[in-house]
């Protein structure tokens, strides 16, 4: 048999050559892809070595003296950026004709890089500058092996062929770049902003104890007049201290530089001069007031970096003299404004105040330019010479770069830099704009020597610069005492806690000294909030927005930096012990208000932590700028997103954040006169009351409630507390003044409340931290008074809600106008206000024919026309049924009656359907169209304009369909019936069948036989109950048995202390 030949076994594949590979692979699927991606991260990371080595090529010029002035200039082309596509275009055509050399020439660069880093940075750390060395050694170290490693690995001829080599390049430049990127973005990070806590500080001198006030504003280049509420405040207090002071002069604004963003003032023809013109004037306009530019109050202008137009040479000098002619063009129009120094001119330009201060202006960035030895030595010398010539005037000095600096230019702070690009040129000093780049070093240096050569430090030093509001001390002998750094005028930045930082602030403001007619000179931070920096939007959003932003200024941080007679002070924080403190005003208080006894603390009252004041509404500033009115929010926003708005509700949001104008309350013309009393509620809210010289009383409540005492103490800070504080925005505020209207025209005696601001005044003593600038109800406290005369409504007696039980049991012979009150809650249901219990209510006493009349006063009206919607609406009807909005249709009755049922009963349980029909068909006559408009329209205008409509629509909807409904709220009241014997008495209730299906019960005083005093037939199929209150020591209860409904006794002298409970007799 013929053997089979042996087919030979099949051979191997030749293994993958990226550099080399056969025509098969060459043709394959897998190998086109993965040329493809090597290709494509082959020219990523040829852009990344072109990238190290422009980076590199940037430090070692900042290292002699050539420096970029900005991050944007890298944006720019320069001539250093050309590494950038050279590399990646040679990466390219490498990876298309190597591919496989080529990643493992990125291999090679990577660990060349690390190698170069580390040695850089040990050669750095011995021949460069203190401080950068290490950083652009390492740099400049990590290119160089970067590019050394590349170029070694690709003059190898055996380059290893395994394929992982190709995918190990490719993870190593991906995570390189990402590293790289993320290294320096702690902008990604979540910042926690700076907390000092509560600071001490001075109260604002009057204007008769002041000489001179001088604000200092930086870099405010990007705000614009209509759109920044910064503006509109300091140019309120520009006026106000213009006013107050009354002399020429005596008030300047100092504008620490970059005025104009991004570049400065351009030229005429230039597209973007309209802008750069535009917020120049925006900022001239802070001096041109009526009160400024009739005290010719200065405005002082020095030049930034950015008014440079981040430039050298020609090119800034022209921004530079643009900048000036604009404002010699606006002085000839009026404001009294000026460039100091004059374009071109680095100083020192000399301005003597009074006796005992010199103010010196310099150009810094001047310095920062390449200038000559002997150009730095003529400036410093004209600077001592300044300082010296002073004498023994205590000297501050101005300029825009700071002296010390806790923001970007003199730290690394968190949530500012993007990018490992930015991080880095700040750590390499490469950025001539930061402290430690060798340039600005010089310059410090060179004033520590001019300082130490006077032998005297200045008094202030204070730049702009970094986009926040810093107070510092000096950290050697010869630093200025206090340094200050005021650059947030139209951009926020953040700052970092460091050596000799007193106080920080990162939010838009500026700062003003004080120099006082005794030698003294104080310093006063105002600052706003962030979220307000710049409105934008709609004419109706931008208003709001300026309201707010400019209600938010407030006094921040105040300190004496020179005592009477020129004592030197020191700047340390201090942590009041108590909201007020009381032996002396709050910090910050204006001088407006004259310097009085402050009292006792108000914790003497009251439990303290029941004392939780209302936010300020109005800041203290604003309310001295304006005396009679001021456009408000209310010191509370509820602002929610969208999966908030779904579950808890769209609810009255836009209403708290929606300005107002509010009339200011005058202490003087109310009541003949206000002065506080005592601090009233504290549970929700913690209000104040006045005594009248007309010898009534007066309360103000502020709007925004404090639902915490609602809730357990451990749910009081948590989730439970936060869900329940959203629902307050269901309020509506200020309803109440639409239900004052409704009531008096009803006829029902009620307080009629009234909207307004409290003043900062200082007749409030203890009280007026607590109380001013908050938005409230005034009104009238229904009391008597204390002499003879009639008190409110013309009531000699007037008692609370939960005392007239007890009123109607010790004396058989008063009554209560059930129909009074009926037709007062029938107001209630047609509002929606469903919290009506016995503490909202007051009695007031008159005498018919000899027998006392108790008349219902009405009282609080925090949920009439609240609105609830959401899944928290849906959610309400079942667990919480009395949590009722208000709409066009009336919620079933059980949900607006709940909480009044009890008073309810002990009032109405003598009334018939008749008489609850009658009462709503003559308030339907009452409340008319036209009435029902014009309350509504009490409302200020911006609410009427949002939701007039739905209130208007809503009452005359829910008035016409009253009658139906009072029918239903009858019947809800005689489920149960009340009767109350009386004390003193022998009293009888007896129980008797009338007719098949009714029950008579009669109470009797004096025994069976004696005087009815309630008689009633109940219909079982609506009455359910009957409750007797009565002393089962002297009364009785016949026929109580085998009745188709349920009685229930209750024993009175139980319940005395508790009148809402119930306790049934056995």
């Amino acid at each position: 048999m013929a053997e089979s030949p042996v087919t030979p076994p099949a051979a191997d594949p030749p293994p993958l050559d990226l550099d080399h590979p056969t025509p098969r692979q060459r043709r394959s699927l897998r190998f086109r892809v993965f040329r493809a991606l090597v290709i494509a991260l082959a020219t990523f990371g040829g852009a990344i070595i072109g990238f190290v080595v422009t980076l590199a090529i940037i430090v070692a010029e900042a290292q002699v003296g050539r420096f970029i002035f900005a991050l944007e200039d890298i944006l720019a082309f320069r001539w250093e950026v050309l590494p950038v596509p050279l590399f990646a275009v040679a990466a390219f055509q490498l990876a298309r004709q190597r591919p496989g050399t080529m990643a493992w020439a990125t291999v090679s660069g990577f660990g060349g890089m690390v190698l170069g880093a580390v040695i850089g940075a040990g050669v750095g750390s011995v021949v460069l500058a203190e401080g950068v060395g290490p950083w652009a050694g390492g740099v400049i170290g990590a290119a160089a092996g970067l590019v050394t490693g590349s170029i070694a690995a690709l003059r190898i001829r055996h380059v290893p062929k395994e394929p992982i080599i190709a995918a190990g390049a490719g993870l190593i430049g991906l995570v390189a770049a990402a590293g790289f990127a993320v290294f320096g973005a702690t902008n990604l990070l979540h910042v926690t902003p700076l907390d000092f806590g509560e600071v001490g500080g001075v109260p604002l001198p009057a204007p008769a104890d002041v000489d001179a006030a001088v604000f200092l504003l930086g870099d405010a280049g990007a705000a614009e007049a209509g759109t920044s509420p910064l503006l509109d405040a300091l140019g309120a207090d520009v006026e106000r201290w213009s006013a107050g002071l009354r002399r020429d002069s005596a008030v300047a604004v100092v504008y620490l530089g970059d005025i104009v963003y991004p570049v400065g003032v351009r030229d005429r023809d230039h597209p973007a001069f309209v802008v750069d013109s535009t917020r120049l004037r925006s900022q001239v306009d802070l001096v041109a007031g009526p009160e400024a530019l009739k005290h010719n109050t200065v405005g002082l202008f020095l030049t930034g970096n950015h008014d440079w137009g981040n430039a050298v040479g020609d090119v800034g000098i022209k921004r530079v003299r643009n900048l000036q002619e604009q404002l010699l063009a606006a002085r000839e129009t009026g404001p009294l404004v000026a460039l100091i120094p004059n374009a071109g001119d680095p100083g020192p330009i000399v301005r003597d105040l009074r006796r005992n201060v010199r103010v010196i202006f310099i150009d810094t960035h001047w310095f920062l330019q390449e200038r000559s030895e002997a150009m730095h030595d003529q400036f410093f010398g004209r600077l001592r010479n300044a300082i010296d010539g002073a004498r023994d005037r205590e000297v501050i000095i101005v300029a825009h770069h700071p002296y010390f600096s806790a923001g970007p230019h003199g730290a690394v702070v968190p949530g500012y830099y993007s990018g490992g690009l930015d991080y880095i040129l700040k750590r390499t000093g490469a950025l001539v704009q930061d402290l430690n780049s060798p340039a600005y070093e010089g310059l410090l240096g060179k004033l520590r020597l001019a300082f130490a050569a006077s032998e005297r430090p200045p008094l202030v030093y204070a730049g702009g610069h970094d986009h926040s509001l810093q107070v510092l001390t000096g950290a050697a002998d010869f630093d200025p005492r206090f340094n200050l750094v005021s650059g947030a005028g139209s951009k926020v930045s953040a700052i970092a806690m460091g050596p000799g930082l007193v106080w920080g602030g990162e939010q838009p403001g500026y700062m003003m000294l004080v120099f006082r007619k005794d030698d003294g000179v104080d310093l006063f931070v105002v600052g706003g909030d962030r979220q307000h920096l710049t409105c934008i939007g709609t004419d109706d959003e931008i208003r709001k927005c300026r309201t707010e932003g400019v209600n938010a200024f407030e006094i921040m941080y105040s300190a004496s930096l020179l005592g009477p007679s020129k004592r030197p002070r020191e700047l340390t924080p201090v942590i009041p012990d108590s909201l007020l403190l009381p032996d002396s005003l709050a910090p910050g208080t204006p001088w407006w208000t004259a310097e009085g006894p402050v009292g006792g603390p108000i914790a003497a009252e009251k439990d303290e932590e029941t004392l939780r004041p209302a936010p300020v509404a109005v800041s203290t500033r604003v309310l001295l700028h304006s005396r009679d009115s001021a456009m408000t929010t209310f010191g509370k926003s509820y602002r929610a997103g969208p999966v908030r708005r779904l579950i808890a509700g769209e609810l009255n949001r836009e209403l708290w954040n929606t300005p107002v104008k509010l009339p200011i309350l005058d202490l003087d013309s109310v009541g003949s006169g206000l002065h506080p009393l005592k601090i009233i509620g504290g549970k929700q809210t913690v209000g104040l009351r006045f005594a009248g010289r007309d010898g009534l009383e007066y309360e103000f409540r502020p709007i925004v409630k404090n639902p915490s005492k609602v809730l357990p103490a451990p749910l009081r800070n948590g989730l439970a507390f936060a869900v329940l504080d959203d629902q307050m925005a269901a309020q509506f505020p200020f309803g109440a003044v639409v239900v004052g209207e409704l009531l008096e025209a009803a006829g029902i005696s009620a307080p009629k409340p009234v909207a307004v601001v409290m003043p900062n005044d200082q007749r409030l003593g203890k009280y007026r931290a607590m109380f001013a600038g908050r938005v409230g109800i005034l009104a009238l406290n229904a009391n008597e008074r204390e002499d003879d005369r009639p008190g409110f409504g013309g009531y000699s007696k007037i008692i609370g809600g939960e005392s007239l039980a007890d009123k109607l049991r010790d004396d058989p012979s008063a009554t209560v106008d059930p129909s009074r009150y009926l037709r007062s809650r029938l107001v209630d249901l047609l509002v929606g206000d469903w919290d009506r219990h016995a503490g909202q209510w007051r009695w007031g006493r008159q005498m018919k024919n000899g027998v006392t009349e108790w008349d219902a006063i009405p009282e609080d009206r925090d949920w009439a026309f609240v609105r609830i919607d959401g899944l928290v609406g849906v959610i309400s009807r079942a667990l919480l049924p009395r949590y009722a909005g208000f709409s066009a249709t009336f919620p079933p009755i059980h949900r607006l009656a709940e909480t009044a049922a009890p008073l309810d009963r002990l009032v109405m349980s003598g009334l018939d359907r008749g008489a609850f029909v009658s009462e709503a068909r003559r308030l339907q006559g009452i409340l008319t169209d036209s009435l029902i408009t014009a309350a509504v329209s009490t409302l200020p205008p911006p609410f009427v304009d949002q939701q007039g409509d739905r209130l208007i629509n809503g009452l005359r909807s829910r008035r016409d369909d009253l009658v139906r409904y009072s029918e239903d709220y009858y019947e809800y009241v005689m489920r149960t019936i009340e009767v109350r014997t009386h004390a003193g008495v022998d009293n009888v209730v007896t129980f008797e069948r009338s007719g098949i299906r009714r029950v008579r019960v009669t109470l009797r005083e004096g025994g069976e036989k004696g005087t009815i005093r309630f008689q009633r037939d109940i219909d079982p199929a609506l009455t359910r109950n009957v409750v007797i209150h009565l002393d089962p020591a002297r009364d009785r209860v016949v026929g109580n048995r085998n009745l188709p409904l349920t009685v229930k006794l209750v024993d009175v002298n139980k319940k005395r202390d508790r009148p809402e409970e119930e306790v049934a007799l056995r």
